[in-house]
């Protein structure tokens, strides 16, 4: 992810947010792997259970995350791949 050298604060003020809601944002972006952002894209998990959940579990271990954000049908497969 390429920076820009905005302070958080700064992110914050122009978004109208608070500084520590532009950390949670970008640590989803930042620790998340590519399946798990998908996931959060498409609806199949919320913001907040990404936020509280999938990015300590990706911290702590990518590998693992990834296993819990894997589509476990073919409905689901064909959801996050974007072909339902």
């Amino acid at each position: 992810m390429r920076t820009v050298g905005v302070a958080k604060a700064e992110l914050g003020r122009r978004l109208d947010r608070a500084p520590s809601w532009v950390s949670r944002r970008l640590a989803l972006v930042e620790a998340l792997p590519e399946a798990a952002q998908e996931s959060v894209r498409v609806g199949k998990v919320s913001v907040q259970v990404a936020t509280k959940i999938l990015v300590p579990l990706a911290r702590a271990n990518v590998d693992d995350c990834e296993v819990q954000t894997r589509p476990t049908s073919a409905v689901e497969r064909g959801m996050v791949a974007g072909l339902v």
